[in-house]
C-alpha cells in the first residue's frame, strides 16, 4: 500500500459474514483489514467509466 497520510476516519459496520470475508482477504494477502478496504475502494474506482466532458452553458 501506498505510504500517505490518513487523516480521515469512516466507520464501518459490517455483518458478520463481511467481516469474516475481509478477514480471510486480510489473511490471505497479508493485508491490514483496512489496507483490503482500501484496495476494494481502489480496484473499484479504477473499473468507474470516465466521466462524461462537461459542457458549456452559453
Amino acid at each position: 500500500m501506498v505510504k500517505a497520510a490518513k487523516t480521515e476516519r469512516m466507520h464501518l459496520r459490517l455483518t458478520p459474514e463481511e467481516l469474516a470475508m475481509v478477514n480471510r482477504l486480510s489473511d490471505t494477502t497479508g493485508l491490514s483489514l483496512s489496507d483490503v478496504v482500501r484496495q476494494a475502494i481502489r480496484r473499484w474506482h479504477a473499473e468507474l467509466p470516465e466521466p462524461p466532458p462537461s459542457r458549456k452553458k452559453r
